[in-house]
């Protein structure tokens, strides 16, 4: 059902809603709040929704509408005026609060982008993932800044502040994209060390330091090989001399008259033995 007023003295139509949902189940009450919150409508009370009558919340108003019918609620749409001016003016300043709170929220997250930035230059984190990460936060608070600008109806005070800091946080990312590159072009020589890493001078011992020269480190051939003469007996004293361990000819081998049985005695020939 839609009612009619006269309009007032600023000029400002409204659209009133008036929504009753059942309590279960809880999701469909949620539905057509966060609805009717996204798009900026002004609360009244409980149930009932205000927005400035222009094309910008005609689509908003449907879903809601929708949303309500779908969950067997019941839903009505007035469009409405104050009945005099001092009650337009005080919608519209209800109205313009809300959207100052809004952009107030965006100018805090603006101010969070920055000094994220500002630390990922500060550790020197320079890389593809991050960048990419950041110009997904930034193209988010882009859509935010659109959507609050086109709900602004009336123009709230900080619309000039919060378009100001969105063009900083741009110039900021757009910084931070270049030292990334940069950091990604350089060469191995030319890459400055990053920070919380020792630079070769500090986190390695020079070679005097940590290694041990040849001459303290390695034994020298005098000291850590024996020389011929120490290590290995000289041929007099491992071998044994002809003379001293191997027998000579004439003791080892027997001559022939021990190593040979002395002849026997000559027996007598017969006639020998006969003529005895």
């Amino acid at each position: 059902m839609t009612g009619s007023g006269s309009g007032s003295s600023s000029g400002t139509r409204w659209i009133v809603l008036v929504v009753k949902v059942p309590a279960e189940p809880s999701r469909h009450r949620v539905a057509v709040w966060r609805e009717l919150r996204k798009i900026g409508a002004l609360s009244l009370g409980q149930g009932v929704w205000a927005v400035p009558d222009v094309p910008v919340f005609g689509a908003g108003i449907a879903r809601a509408l929708e949303l309500t019918e779908r969950a067997g609620g019941e839903a009505v749409s007035l469009a409405a005026s104050g009945r005099g001016a001092q009650d337009g003016r005080r919608l519209r300043e209800m109205f313009t609060a809300a959207r100052s709170a809004d952009w107030a929220e965006f100018l805090a997250d603006c101010g969070k982008f920055e000094a994220e930035l500002a630390k990922e230059i500060r550790i020197a984190k320079f890389t593809l993932a991050e960048l990419e990460e950041e110009e997904q936060s930034l193209e988010r608070l882009r859509r935010w800044h659109r959507d609050l600008t086109a709900r602004d109806v009336f123009g709230a005070p900080e619309v000039s502040a919060a378009t100001e800091r969105l063009k900083g946080c741009v110039a900021a990312c757009e910084d931070y994209a270049e030292r990334v590159f940069a950091a990604l072009h350089q060469v191995p020589e030319q890459r400055a060390p990053e920070e919380g890493r020792p630079a070769p001078e500090e986190g390695r011992p020079a070679p005097e330091e940590g290694r041990s020269a040849p001459e303290e480190g390695r034994s020298a051939p005098e000291e850590g090989r024996s020389a011929p003469e120490e290590g290995r007996p000289a041929p007099e004293e491992g071998r044994s001399a002809p003379e001293q361990g191997r027998p000579t000819p004439e003791e080892g081998r027997p001559t022939p008259e021990e190593g040979k049985p002395a002849p026997e005695k000559r027996r007598p020939a017969p006639g020998e033995e006969s003529g005895r």
